[in-house]
């Protein structure tokens, strides 16, 4: 499922070194955060994976997946309510492998490395 510009916003990405920064906007009022969690709504992990692989996809002007995930932490939640802007290091670390972090509000949220195809 395809959540760009409806369940969040890709609004830059820069080239950095070995790799770009993307800073994605996430919506606020969307379905999903009904079932993640009313009360206190979350942004899924999956759904911050798959806004990384967005990231991957627009930088590279082709469709990304990740062919396998070779390490991923969850180091805190996304509260859409902390704030809205995340921010997307990717870093190249050899032929078809990244490394990515996933900050909101200056805290780390996952980091993750995977090859991708």
């Amino acid at each position: 499922m395809n959540w760009e510009n409806n369940f969040y916003r890709i609004i830059q990405v820069a080239e950095g070194d070995n790799g770009f920064n993307s800073t994605v906007e996430l919506m606020e009022k969307h379905p999903i955060y009904e079932g993640h969690f009313p009360f206190e709504p979350i942004v899924p992990g999956v759904c911050t994976l798959a806004i990384i692989r967005s990231c991957l996809s627009v930088y590279s002007d082709k469709n990304i997946s990740f062919s396998k995930i070779k390490e991923c932490k969850f180091i805190s939640v996304i509260k859409p309510k902390a704030g809205l802007l995340i921010s997307i290091d990717i870093t190249f670390l050899k032929e078809n492998t990244i490394s990515a972090i996933v900050y909101n509000n200056d805290n780390t949220v996952l980091k993750l490395k995977a090859t991708i195809k």
